[in-house]
């Protein structure tokens, strides 16, 4: 379960990231 919300996290930032990026472009 802890794993499982521990990815949860990282995808959540990789989104972000991802926005962010497309939002720069």
């Amino acid at each position: 379960m802890y794993l499982l919300g521990y990815v949860l996290c990282l995808r959540q930032i990789d989104l972000r990231n991802f926005y962010s990026s497309l939002l720069i472009k």
